[in-house]
């Protein structure tokens, strides 16, 4: 019998709701082999009350856009990145607008175009939003103060900016934002408003321009090309590792223009990964290699936690499964237990036949 495709936790995606104080769990697939509750996104989202979780199945077809208006909200997909799995599908969605005056949205496990805070008519902030094992291929634009993003591979990170540099930044100070533990492989780019804003244990391979009054501690600046950052003023940089070619002058930059710069090292050891990468990498050029730190690197167990600097660091490491092939460590899937198999030899079995045997393998995110 064909075998039956990944789904999510299949005792979660069944059909039914369930009631906890009053929020309820909806499934959604546009996969006619897995079907839910809902067939389209928009459409749960539309229904969906204070406190509702929306589960989204991998599918081979995008969910298309969202816009995230609801407040108290969670999304959660079966991962960006499946290769373990029995068909390898990801959950897909496109553009995710999230409304000022939004909050406490969060998603987790899904393969994103872009990330925007959407507010055009006035200066809103959304607040409380948390953003987590995702793989962002454009902009994710964080539009407000007290947003979490960890654990996500981002090209392109933007602060109090809307869909595009010519579309409304906020005008009102972002704060108490914490961006940890994420691979962002383009550049970081902020407005003039911000204010203890908190960057640990991430990797980041582009400039980081235009912040201010922020926070970095435990990161690696990987071919990251520091030195040539700009607008940057009054941030901290504590405990923080540069690797390229030019690790001086990237040193020297986390000192100027009032920053202030503690503990900062660069490598002598190359690699300082447990692999040997020579260069900054894209998302799929990433999968291909170790993230974790060679024993002994000046980044080993010198983070100011007492951890390793990266991704690995820290009290929200990115997961991580030790003996798995590289592609396997970024999947995106999360703490929901993942059907990753399931087979039944046969359709149907006669009256008075043997039982048959049902193979099942799942597997959860650490």
């Amino acid at each position: 019998m064909k075998s039956f495709i990944t789904i999510i936790a299949s005792a979660l995606m069944s059909i039914f709701t369930i009631n906890v104080a009053n929020a309820t769990v909806k499934t959604v697939s546009n996969n006619v082999n897995t079907p839910g509750q809902y067939s389209t996104l928009a459409g749960a989202i539309t229904y969906a009350g204070s406190g509702d979780t929306i589960y989204l199945t991998p599918s081979p077809i995008t969910y298309g856009d969202i816009r995230i208006s609801n407040s108290h909200l969670t999304i959660i997909g079966g991962g960006y990145n499946n290769p373990a799995t029995q068909d390898n599908l990801t959950t897909i969605v496109g553009n995710i607008w999230i409304s000022g005056n939004n909050s406490y949205f969060t998603c987790s496990g899904l393969q994103v175009t872009n990330v925007y805070y959407d507010n055009y008519t006035n200066y809103n902030q959304s607040s409380y939003i948390t953003i987590s094992l995702c793989n962002i291929s454009g902009y994710l634009s964080i539009g407000g103060s007290n947003w979490v993003v960890q654990n996500c591979i981002i090209a392109d990170l933007r602060i109090g900016f809307g869909q595009s540099n010519s579309v409304y930044s906020l005008q009102n100070a972002i704060s108490n934002t914490a961006v940890r533990n994420n691979i962002v492989t383009g550049a970081v780019t902020g407005i003039p408003f911000l204010s203890q804003n908190y960057f640990y244990h991430n990797i980041f391979e582009g400039h980081i321009n235009n912040l201010s009054n922020c926070t970095f501690n435990d990161n690696i600046f990987f071919y990251s090309d520091l030195a040539n950052s700009t607008g940057q003023s009054n941030c901290v940089f504590n405990n923080n590792g540069v690797y390229s070619g030019n690790a001086s002058a990237e040193l020297n930059y986390m000192s100027a223009n009032g920053n202030i710069s503690n503990n900062n090292v660069s490598s002598s050891i190359s690699p300082i990964f447990n692999n040997s990468v020579s260069s900054a990498q894209n998302f799929a050029g990433l999968l291909n290699y170790d993230w974790t730190i060679v024993s002994g690197a000046p980044e080993n167990n010198t983070a100011t936690d007492g951890t390793d600097m990266g991704i690995y660091g820290g009290s929200f490491p990115m997961p991580y499964y030790s003996g798995f092939p590289t592609n396997q460590n970024f999947t995106g899937t999360t703490q929901i237990p993942q059907m990753v198999y399931m087979n039944i030899p046969t359709p149907s079995v006669g009256i008075g036949q043997p039982l048959i045997n049902v193979e099942f393998i799942a597997r959860k995110q650490k």
